[in-house]
């Protein structure tokens, strides 16, 4: 009888500690962990399909919200309201607490200004403030880009990347800048635009876009500018276009 007793026991126990792993959904990641997730209150990515910024946030408690700036879910993520991270693979795995649906997004690469993630086989960069940047025809010249960079140096072979706000008074930690090798399929482009405004009324809107050679972005490098990137999974620059407006009022 003595022995019945402690097999139920036992059993209790069991079931106690499946149940509590199943009521957690195997949450493994500390504060700690995701320090890099919650430095910032929003990530943001433009979308250059809507014309809207994306806004995704890790919180402290592991919720999670990812929307549009209109307030509307992107995709279907609103049916995951937690998070987790798993630092030996740099997976964040996305959950609730009502089903057993998930999601999974891979960090490929971040820093205190951008966290460049892997999503459903896209490449997109949320950085830590919106850009606000009013770009024309951005559905056709952005398509499929991973995000904006300030271009700090480069050559025929890796190009020098740092925040897309980057300002050459303040001093950035070492993780703000770094150099992505160019992909064997690099590609790069000049988007330059005209706009010349009268009494409020646009009287010209010119748009500059054209394909250059690998010397050619090579010397734009090490000018310097602003940049769309589009990544590869092996953190490869696949393509650049270098990227300059100028407005004239009156």
């Amino acid at each position: 009888m003595r022995i019945i007793k402690m097999i139920i026991v036992c059993i209790l126990i069991i079931s106690g500690i499946i149940m509590m792993a199943g009521c957690s959904n195997g949450k493994t990641a500390s504060a700690r962990d995701v320090e890099f997730l919650t430095s910032s209150e929003y990530w943001y990515h433009y979308d250059e399909a809507t014309g809207e910024s994306e806004k995704m946030s890790f919180s402290d408690d592991f919720t999670f919200y990812w929307g549009c700036e209109c307030g509307e879910p992107v995709g279907n993520s609103d049916c995951y309201e937690m998070y987790d991270f798993d630092e030996d693979t740099s997976v964040i795995k996305l959950y609730n607490d009502y089903d057993d649906m998930t999601m999974e997004m891979e960090v490929l690469d971040h820093s205190d200004y951008h966290i460049l993630l892997s999503i459903d086989g896209e490449i997109k960069d949320y950085t830590y403030v919106e850009t606000g940047l009013d770009v024309v025809d951005s559905d056709k010249y952005m398509a499929g880009y991973s995000g904006e960079f300030s271009v700090l140096g480069g050559s025929a072979e890796e190009v020098v990347l740092g925040p897309f706000d980057y300002d050459g008074d303040i001093e950035y930690p070492e993780n703000a800048v770094k150099a992505y090798p160019l992909a064997d399929n690099f590609e790069a482009y000049t988007l330059y635009t005209y706009k010349h405004i009268v009494d409020g009324e646009v009287v010209k809107d010119e748009v500059d876009h054209q394909q250059i050679t690998i010397k050619e972005a090579a010397e734009n490098m090490e000018y310097g500018g602003y940049g769309f990137i589009w990544f590869n999974d092996d953190q490869q620059v696949e393509k650049l276009i270098f990227y300059g407006d100028t407005i004239v009022e009156e």
